[in-house]
């Protein structure tokens, strides 16, 4: 057992989810997000890049450890980072994870399990450690690649449908699963023979009281994981990891026993990384008054002194040596400051003097009186804040988790000012003239932690709504929605909930633009079925903008997943259901709007193998537009009819296709016939009188498909 649970920021529990959005038309099962329940399928090689994958994993980490020391630009995208690599088990983190796990004395029974069954199911509460022990269990056997079974929220749980290819280590993980099929457990037990000839493995994680329902019949499957002391896991942690230090003069110390006796593991692993980060930290960081200054006469006694005493001051978020502060500096100013230097750690000092005037005003002071050489200037204030000015005059706190502690304190001290400074910190970036997007990556770290230790998402949405409208920050603001709503309990839940109404605003461009960049990335590739719906919902909106980053988003996904399977599958059904062909039309155009370079042809006009499941969802997705006629109906079509001009060949398929598709009107509705609103677009793309040089090509390729047309109906 050696860190905390996947899926949440510092806390091992995982939250369940209930019913958030309505099902877009699906008589099935719902799930925890309102889509319509799939079957499981297959993740893809762990080797493969997360940006370049085309299967990923559903079960998320998204670890938030405080910022103790290390670089603030680019926190939040490092978070998001873990959590892809939580899912696609890249064998860097296979290994990492198998090296860095404290194993409780019986784990070598969980092993022979494996070994003897190619099946094992790892049964423990939660805060255990299973993730970490299931992928540890995969790691280290040769040819094998760890690989995750891949399963949306709400996803029906079909073993048969698996896909047991060769030399694979499956991790099913079901710890959010509280029903499973009576004979979920002889189902496992009948894989036995099918993993044995394939040379895989399948590791399978569940809840102490769903496996008890569900095991019958498979009990020598089953492992029991027992939860590991957290001094048994910091001093792993510290022997292996990347800056290994020797962790027994740290476990000595009695106060750091004292609050390990009791600590969860999640708690275990941040006295570790706090121990890591001071003991690696330069002596200047540990020297806390003017009397410690002469670090070269320090013993290794001393410094080691020094060292234990700076990790329990981080422990205990330097709350006794901020209190002490504060009751020395009553000046507001000097305080206003400390906090704007804190929120914006790693900023210019002009633009923390200038935000620390504007945080006066925020907070319902007057504005301080900083005419000429009034009060004190830079060097004064940052000395007094105990910061530093580096040589490019950004301010810095030498102290680890210093400036997270002082908005902490803030906080803590100024409940009645919480609003206030809400509204200021989401409005920094926009306010500053200069580092605004340094400043965001400092804001957006706090919102996260902040979202995290609160469970609430006020100021996730103070920030969004204020950052979506700036070209600059929307990338910083993307990142960090995506950190929130990859997040597996109820602040996740209602950040997708948020995403789907961004993306139903259909008058306003900055937050369904926002919305489809999140899409578009790693959220994405975890959710697609969740994702397709709300770039679904974006694709209506009427700004062109707006249209091109669903195709973005939509082109990032389809190039990333398993296209015929995960998305254009989907999104047929949609097409076909009168309650969401709107949706459906809208997100297959996006598709359609693709181009494959190489072949100098749309996407989906590269039929499968058989050529004729996919010839079916052409047609059933060109009847989708023809029926609701969306906005990007023409321009699209005309890229699918300059294909047809390059690649005569290709000029019959497309008639027959589109004629396929303009069967069926329904007599009466004359306006609405598909043939007819076919025949207005191919008469816009090559008109009577047109005079283009292609004019005649173009004349051509019209007057073949309307000859099919006119055949068919």
């Amino acid at each position: 057992m050696g860190s905390p649970e996947p899926a949440d920021f510092s806390n091992p529990s995982i939250g369940e989810s209930s019913a958030a959005e309505a099902d877009p038309g699906s008589t099935e099962t719902e799930d925890p997000e309102g889509e319509p329940s799939q079957n499981l399928e297959p993740a893809a090689g762990a080797e493969q890049d997360p940006r370049d994958s085309r299967h990923v994993p559903v079960r998320v980490e998204v670890k938030v450890d405080r910022n103790d020391g290390g670089t603030v630009a680019g926190f939040v995208q490092q978070v998001v980072g873990r959590a892809m690599a939580a899912h696609n088990l890249p064998s860097a983190y296979v290994e990492q994870r198998g090296k860095t796990f404290a194993a409780p004395e019986d784990f070598s029974k969980s092993r022979r399990i494996l070994d003897f069954h190619h099946v094992v199911v790892v049964v423990a509460e939660q805060d255990a450690g299973r993730h970490h022990a299931a992928v540890t269990l995969l790691a280290g056997r040769g040819d094998v690649v760890p690989r995750q079974v891949f399963r949306e929220p709400g996803d029906r749980l079909d073993l048969d449908a698996l896909q047991l290819d060769r030399s694979s280590g499956w991790l099913l993980d079901l710890r959010n699963d509280t029903e499973l099929d009576p004979s979920f457990g002889l189902t496992l037990w009948s894989l036995q023979d099918q993993l044995r000839d394939k040379g895989s493995y399948l590791v399978v994680i569940v809840q102490p009281n769903t496996w008890s329902r569900v095991c019958g019949g498979a009990e020598p499957l089953e492992y029991r994981l027992a939860r590991v002391p957290a001094r048994v896991i910091v001093r792993k942690q510290l022997s292996v990891g990347d800056r290994p230090v020797d962790p027994e003069p740290y476990l000595r110390e009695q106060q750091l026993v004292e609050r390990l006796s009791s600590a969860t593991p999640a708690e275990a692993l941040r006295h570790a990384q706090v121990i890591e980060t001071v003991h690696y930290s330069g002596d200047e960081t540990l020297v806390l008054k003017d009397t410690d200054a002469d670090t070269a006469r320090w013993t290794a006694d001393d410094r080691m002194r020094y060292r234990i005493d700076a990790v329990l001051r981080i422990l205990n978020n330097w709350r006794k040596e901020l209190l002490d502060w504060h009751i020395a500096n009553g000046d507001s100013f000097v305080r206003n400051y400390l906090l704007a230097a804190a929120a914006m750690e790693g900023g210019t000092a002009g633009a923390v003097f200038e935000a620390t005037v504007e945080l006066a005003v925020a907070l319902g002071e007057s504005g301080p009186d900083v005419a000429g050489q009034r009060g004190p200037g830079i060097l004064e204030l940052t000395r007094k804040v105990r910061a530093e000015l580096a040589d490019d005059d950004r301010v810095k706190f030498t102290r680890p988790g210093y400036a997270d502690a002082v908005l902490d304190y803030f906080w803590a001290d100024r409940q009645h000012l919480r609003a206030r400074f809400v509204k200021w910190l989401g409005a920094l970036p926009r306010i500053i003239a200069t580092d605004r997007v340094v400043v965001a990556n400092r804001v957006a770290q706090y919102v996260l932690r902040w979202t995290e230790r609160q469970g609430e998402v006020e100021l996730l949405r103070t920030v969004t709504n204020e950052w979506a409208v700036d070209v600059e920050l929307r990338p910083v603001v993307a990142d960090l929605v995506t950190a929130v709503a990859l997040r597996d309990d109820d602040v996740g839940k209602r950040t997708r909930a948020d995403l789907l109404a961004f993306a139903k605003r259909k008058d306003e461009a900055p937050l369904p633009l926002l919305a489809a960049a999140v899409c578009g990335g790693p959220w994405g590739l975890i959710h697609p079925r969740l994702a397709l719906r709300r770039l679904g919902e974006i694709g209506q909106n009427s700004d062109p903008e707006v249209r091109q980053a669903v195709v973005d988003a939509i082109g990032a996904l389809w190039a990333r997943q398993d296209a015929d399977r995960h998305i254009l599958g989907r999104v047929v059904k949609w097409c076909e259901d009168p309650g969401n062909r709107p949706l459906g039309a809208t997100v297959f155009l996006a598709l359609a709007a693709l181009h494959d370079r190489r072949a100098d042809l749309p996407e989906l006009a590269r039929t499968d193998e058989s050529g004729q499941a996919t010839r079916d969802q052409l047609i059933k997705g060109w009847r989708a537009v023809l029926d609701t006629r969306p906005p990007a109906a023409g321009e699209v079509l005309a890229s699918w009819l300059g294909a047809a001009i390059r690649y005569p060949a290709f000029q019959a398929d497309l008639a027959e296709l589109l004629a396929s598709a303009a069967k069926g009107w329904q007599p009466g509705e004359l306006d609405e016939r598909r043939p007819v609103f076919l025949t207005r677009l191919l008469y816009r793309w090559a008109p009577v009188d047109d005079d283009s040089a292609d004019a005649e090509s173009r004349a051509r390729v019209r007057d073949v498909i309307l000859s099919h047309v006119h055949l068919r109906v």
